[in-house]
């Protein structure tokens, strides 16, 4: 009998040095594999954050195109009947429409920016390509009309304390503006020139 507990008693004492043994080498493995998938995920981490850098700049030297301008509705229609009573038109020439402006609204007119021209037969924006401020303070602006396929279909604007002036040729017709204290008419080109030119007569200067 006492053989038979000393026999029991080793074979715990066995078993417990076998499972200390076992649980050793599964405690390395897990240990192995822990820090193996650290050192991978160290290395990708390190390779991301290097190269977010990279993507950054990259995005940063991309090109940035300018913000979206809407044109500037520079001009507003009025009656014409309203305003010959405080502006006087042409001698017989009618005018084709009359409008008004905001003070100091061609003077304020940046290079870059879009005017929205008159409606006359047509919808037509301009561009403001120069910009010359005279000794005077008048102030007078170039503009390319847009969307057409010559480059002399323009528009020049010229604004001062009381009178402002401007030509606007189109595709079709060429325009005259004339304004007093923001207010007047816009002529056809065409009839003036057929108003005031008398075509019966020779064309010549003389000399003498």
């Amino acid at each position: 009998m006492k053989y038979i507990k000393i026999f029991i008693l080793f074979l715990i004492v066995l078993f417990f040095i076998i499972y200390l043994i076992y649980f050793n080498k599964v405690a390395q493995k897990e240990t192995s594999i822990y820090l193996t998938n650290f050192k991978k995920l160290e290395i990708n981490s390190t390779k991301k954050d290097s190269y977010i850098p990279q993507k950054q700049k990259s995005i940063k030297n991309r090109y940035t195109p300018p913000p979206y301008k809407e044109a500037i509705n520079l001009f507003e229609k009025v009656d014409i009947d309203i305003l010959k009573d405080y502006m006087p038109i042409k001698d017989g020439i009618k005018p084709i429409l009359a409008v008004k402006i905001s003070k100091d609204s061609i003077k304020n007119l940046k290079i870059g920016d879009k005017i929205v021209l008159p409606y006359i037969d047509n919808e037509y924006e301009a561009k403001v390509i120069q910009k010359k401020i005279n000794k005077n303070g008048d102030v007078s602006i170039i503009g390319k009309i847009l969307d057409t396929q010559q480059e002399n279909y323009s528009i020049i604007l010229s604004e001062g304390k009381q009178y402002s002036f401007g030509t606007i040729n189109l595709p079709n017709q060429s325009l005259e503006i004339e304004l007093f204290d923001g207010r007047g008419y816009i002529y056809s080109v065409n009839e003036i020139d057929n108003n005031w030119i008398d075509y019966s007569k020779d064309d010549f200067i003389s000399l003498f």
